[in-house]
């Protein structure tokens, strides 16, 4: 299976890829000419080719071809509170894997971490690299942080919206599998580890998101969203929601 690396930009020709990227391919994958390999621009373009010229820190690609790839649906959006230390940068890593489309941290009553400006530039880049590895044609926007407040104004831009819970009451998520499977968009909220407060349970009542229990236990942060991540992967994987087509225009652009 050939190796994949990301380019910003993709057109039929010689493409040189980046340092970061041709160090790469030259010193980790060991990467020579002559060797297949697929570009990817993470907004759903793939170019697959041959590298054409290999130096330690400037690897050219000739590609063949540019195609298109539609986005597989459900497309989950999760908004999050932000975990202490390295979790949020697992949250990231692992919810990109399975094909999350958009990342927004969110800010609780309850919240404790901040997301700083540089610590999402960090997630931004490790989407990047989380669509490479899984060999994804889409990688993840990572929004700035918003208050559940304004988070709220966007769940009627999607068919379902679930904020995972611990309250009795919660629908079993593997009870909403038929009509999360007919879904385009789902968003998805993730709580502080102290819980919602009863002003944010009542925000969430009123803007009609349906609570969902993910199993027995009492999860962290980045297990509930991974939990929820996986368990949309799996509607997702149908082979007619991930054929390639010829590329004929610009892919729309992501809608966090």
């Amino acid at each position: 299976m050939p190796h994949w690396f990301h380019a910003r930009f993709l057109a039929p020709g010689p493409c040189r890829l980046s340092p970061h990227e041709s160090r790469h391919a030259w010193a980790s994958s060991r990467l020579r000419i002559g060797d297949e390999v697929v570009l990817f621009t993470g907004s759903g373009l793939l170019g697959p080719g041959l590298i054409t010229s290999a130096k330690p820190d400037a690897v050219v690609v000739d590609v063949r071809e540019v195609v298109s790839v539609p986005r597989r649906h459900p497309r989950l959006y999760l908004n999050f509170a932000v975990p202490k230390g390295p979790r949020g940068d697992t949250l990231v890593e692992k919810c990109c894997e399975l094909g999350v489309a958009g990342l927004q941290p969110l800010i609780t009553a309850r919240s404790i971490a901040r997301a700083a400006e540089a610590r999402l530039h960090r997630w931004q880049q490790r989407a990047i690299e989380a669509a490479k590895q899984s060999k994804q044609a889409w990688a993840a926007s990572v929004l700035g942080p918003s208050s559940l407040i304004e988070a709220l104004k966007n769940v009627r831009r999607r068919d379902m919206n679930l904020v995972a819970t611990c309250d009795a009451g919660a629908v079993p998520l593997i009870d909403l599998t038929a009509q999360l499977a007919t879904c385009r968009t789902v968003r998805g909220f993730v709580g502080p580890e102290g819980g919602w407060t009863d002003e944010e349970t009542a925000a969430f009542r009123a803007a009609q998101v349906t609570p969902v229990s993910l199993g027995p236990g009492v999860l962290r942060i980045e297990t509930a969203a991974i939990a929820l991540a996986a368990f949309v992967h799996q509607l997702m994987t149908r082979p007619q929601a991930a054929s390639p087509e010829p590329l004929t225009s610009k892919p729309d652009a992501d809608d966090p």
